[in-house]
């Protein structure tokens, strides 16, 4: 996963446009959307989550990690520039004038994958790698969003919850 949060001098492209969020189709960055307004400027965010899906969704991943790790910030911080201007050009938007500064966050070891496609070798008679994940070892109860699993906070909430009830159970 490739996050940039980019500081914009105005929203004014974004309004002239009637933009606020965008999904991608065949880009880098696949969702750019503006996410914070205030008199002190605005911040817009781009994701990416680089992957190679004709090598199948495991391979696909590694691919596009690997890849993610050999690319240079700069690029990451042109490719922003960039694709933000494709989308606000209309609107008058102009990265060198416009684009504050840019920050990009890199996560080559991506998150916690939500198990249950049919490509998956245990789908669906298990035991998935949650299920071992979140085996207890004496008095020791594992959670965490690959205990889930899912990528998201809630879950890793949910796992603690579990955990700290199969001890106190």
């Amino acid at each position: 996963l490739v996050e940039a949060v980019v500081r914009l001098r105005s929203a004014d492209a974004w309004r002239r446009l009637g933009v606020s969020r965008t999904r991608w189709t065949g880009a880098y960055w696949c969702m750019s959307e503006l996410t914070h307004h205030s008199g002190d400027g605005v911040t817009a965010r781009l994701v990416a989550a680089p992957s190679r899906s004709e090598l199948g969704p495991a391979e696909g991943a590694a691919a596009g990690r690997q890849a993610l790790l050999r690319t240079p910030y700069a690029m990451l911080e042109f490719g922003a520039r960039d694709q933000l201007a494709r989308l606000l050009g209309a609107g008058g938007f102009d990265p060198g004038r416009d684009v504050e500064a840019v920050a990009v966050y890199r996560w080559g070891h991506g998150y916690s994958p939500e198990y249950c496609r049919p490509w998956h070798g245990f789908h669906p008679d298990g035991p998935s790698p949650a299920e071992a994940a979140r085996r207890r070892f004496g008095r020791i109860g594992l959670a965490g969003s690959d205990a889930a699993p899912s990528a998201r906070a809630d879950a890793a909430v949910t796992a603690a919850h579990r955990a700290v009830g199969e001890l106190s159970g």
